[in-house]
């Protein structure tokens, strides 16, 4: 159950999450577009840590968890770092609610993606730490960041559909 979670979360949800994040954040803030090795430290992060995750928690391979939570604690602050140069470089109007989610998102993954590692490096366990783990990658960092998303680009779409005729 562990193994087919994490793959969800970090195969699918994740490369999705990152993937917009990389096409439409920098839209939002009027910021140039991420590129460098923020950009390819969350591919390759991905690439090599989620398979490596998976495989480790399926096959309790203790050394396979910990270097793909490495890796894709790797992929998670090139993220991070990626929000925050577009925060600092915007040149759009002051930060807004919808922004706000969105950065609100960025720091429930990084408290989640430390207790991943706690997870992966066994210094962290239990039902309730656990529980919590959950409780920050969905309630916190997924939910939050497509609320934030969501917020910037329904409006703009509504718009487009009322007034694009005109």
């Amino acid at each position: 159950l562990h193994a087919h979670v994490h793959l969800a979360v970090l195969g699918w949800i994740m490369p999705m999450v990152l993937g917009v994040g990389a096409r439409v954040f920098h839209i939002f803030w009027h910021a140039p577009a991420p590129t460098g090795w923020r950009v390819k430290v969350q591919l390759w992060g991905l690439v090599g840590g989620v398979p490596l995750t998976v495989v480790g928690i399926a096959t309790s391979t203790s050394v396979m968890t910990v270097v793909g939570a490495i890796a894709v604690g790797a992929a998670v602050a090139g993220h991070l770092a990626s929000l925050l140069g577009m925060t600092r470089a915007g040149a759009g109007p002051a930060l807004d609610g919808t922004l706000g989610f969105v950065l609100a998102g960025g720091v429930a993954l990084a408290a989640a993606t430390a207790m991943g590692l706690g997870f992966a490096l066994d210094v962290l366990g239990g039902p309730r730490l656990g529980l919590a783990y959950a409780i920050l990658v969905l309630g916190g960092w997924i939910s939050l960041t497509i609320v934030g998303v969501m917020l910037k680009i329904v409006p703009f779409l509504v718009w487009y559909r009322v007034y694009a005729p005109l």
